[in-house]
């Protein structure tokens, strides 16, 4: 997804695109790589998930990638800006600070106000944005509920105070962020990241039937299952506003590895998607 909006974002600019993707390259694109080729990316280099051992060193080592390919063009005597994988902490942070502020400015209108936000976390820079909107523009008292998509609570809390800090000392504000302010749950993962569950199928499939809107298999699909059996267990009792952000990936659905979860008749499911 972000790939995909970085190459649509260039070509406004100007600018070439240089990708570099975890995973084997496929015959045929699909997905997300399909609207790659269709954007016309300039590049794109793999890094074989088969060659690491977890997550961790295959992000690390697609990282590097980067680094070496824009060394490369340095000595071609271009100029070229690393993106890491889910942005750059700062950035995300700043922007979704301004999600808040445009949510906030869109609800007045329909004189509501938001008591909790539910969204994705997968890189947590959305998650991270969110709460220091709320600390900014609500006094902290919009609650911002993470669900992971792949990454453990713990650690997942751990990058979102560092983020947090970060962005407070760039910005130059004096704010604390309390504890309970950072709330993830990685209970709605299942065997991986892009492991379809059937949970996410079901959560995708209500809100497809019941409200006409489309989630994605990898991040929404798994936040609206959270979301929904949080809500069944009570969690967001006596909040009268919920809002649940939806962080797009709806061409996912249509990846040879994630398509196959909605057109088949039980609930059996593939193996981990690329």
């Amino acid at each position: 997804n972000h790939v995909r909006l970085t190459i649509a974002c260039a070509n406004r600019l100007g600018l070439r695109t240089v990708a570099v993707l975890r995973g084997e390259k496929p015959e045929v694109p699909t997905g997300n790589l399909l609207l790659d080729h269709i954007l016309g990316v300039a590049e794109i280099h793999w890094v074989d998930p088969k060659d690491y051992a977890t997550r961790e060193e295959l992000v690390r080592a697609t990282e590097a990638r980067a680094e070496e390919l824009a060394e490369e063009l340095r000595r071609r005597g271009e100029v070229p800006y690393v993106i890491p994988n889910g942005c750059k902490p700062l950035h995300s942070a700043i922007a979704y600070a301004g999600c808040v502020l445009e949510l906030l400015e869109q609800m007045r209108v329909l004189n509501l106000a938001p008591d909790v936000i539910v969204t994705a976390c997968g890189t947590a820079g959305t998650q991270t944005g969110l709460i220091l909107g709320s600390l900014l523009f609500a006094q902290g008292q919009i609650r911002v509920v993470g669900i992971s998509v792949s990454g453990k609570a713990e650690n997942l809390r751990a990058r979102i105070r560092r983020n947090l800090e970060e962005a407070i000392s760039f910005l130059g504000l004096k704010l604390s962020v309390p504890e309970e302010l950072i709330e993830v749950y990685d209970g709605y993962v299942g065997p991986g990241y892009a492991v379809p569950t059937p949970e996410m199928r079901r959560a995708v499939e209500l809100l497809a039937r019941k409200e006409g809107i489309l989630l994605d298999p990898v991040y929404t699909g798994k936040a609206m299952a959270g979301l929904l059996d949080l809500a069944e267990k009570g969690a967001f009792k006596g909040a009268e506003t919920l809002v649940f952000l939806h962080t797009g990936g709806v061409p996912a659905l249509f990846s040879e590895a994630q398509a196959p979860v909605f057109y088949s008749s039980g609930e059996t499911f593939p193996g981990p998607a690329v």
